[in-house]
């Protein structure tokens, strides 16, 4: 199926190596996104047609790569429809890699790359009432990152929108999944992924944990940039 990808991630998955902007080469490719998470996108992108997609953690530019061709292929015009935010992206780390993967396949324009830390770049994106249809969740693993990502994220989506958070079996991640389960299952649910997923669950290597966005049916119709996942008196479930 990889030869359904555009040819610049084709030749970075054969070969495993890229380069960056400075022209410094990477090999080892080990922060890009699963070929079973690049599918999971693309077939995603291709089954709901998502006009506004975001993910955070770019790397070397594997994911937004599919993201951004999947948009091309919908017939979106080039409107920078696609963010994708990692604050380490200008540094030698990653020299640019990953959004200058996404300008040598010719699709630049579909990408709004924001080199920020995602705790304070998700807020101003809540705060200018900023909606997506399909978020991927893949940055910091550490409880507090992916807590503040997911919350974030989960007022972003449009409803109906999913969210998906990557390495959904790291203590960290699968802490965070616990109390989405627990203690915000009004504002989303979470969508099966079929009895191989629930199975590498059960052997603790699960991939993707995703959610769909529910309609606000709180007491103060309609849902506003502000209006919060939950009531304010909800109490805590355990997770």
């Amino acid at each position: 199926m990889t030869d359904e990808f555009c040819s610049v991630l084709t030749q970075m998955l054969a070969e495993d190596k890229t380069v960056g902007r400075s022209g410094k080469h990477f090999t080892n490719l080990a922060s890009n996104s699963t070929l079973n998470n690049l599918r999971f996108i693309q077939q995603t992108m291709r089954d709901r047609k998502p006009e506004r997609t975001l993910e955070i953690g770019l790397a070397f530019g594997a994911s937004a790569l599919v993201f951004c061709s999947e948009h091309q292929r919908l017939g979106h015009k080039e409107a920078k429809q696609h963010t994708a935010i990692d604050p380490y992206q200008p540094y030698p780390p990653y020299d640019e890699a990953g959004s200058f993967a996404v300008e040598r396949a010719g699709l630049i324009g579909y990408l709004d790359c924001r080199s920020e830390f995602s705790e304070f770049v998700l807020p101003r994106l809540v705060e200018t009432q900023q909606r997506f249809d399909f978020i991927y969740i893949d940055g910091s693993h550490l409880f507090e990152n992916v807590f503040i990502d997911a919350f974030y994220s989960a007022h972003l989506l449009n409803d109906g929108g999913w969210m998906a958070l990557d390495d959904s079996s790291d203590p960290h991640v699968a802490k965070v999944n616990d109390f989405f389960r627990t203690n915000l299952a009004a504002a989303v649910k979470e969508i099966p992924l079929g009895a191989k997923s629930a199975i590498a669950g059960l052997l603790g290597k699960r991939q993707l944990t995703v959610y769909e966005r529910l309609p606000y049916d709180g007491p103060h119709p309609p849902r506003t940039w502000d209006t919060p996942l939950r009531l304010w008196d909800s109490k805590l479930g355990k997770f």
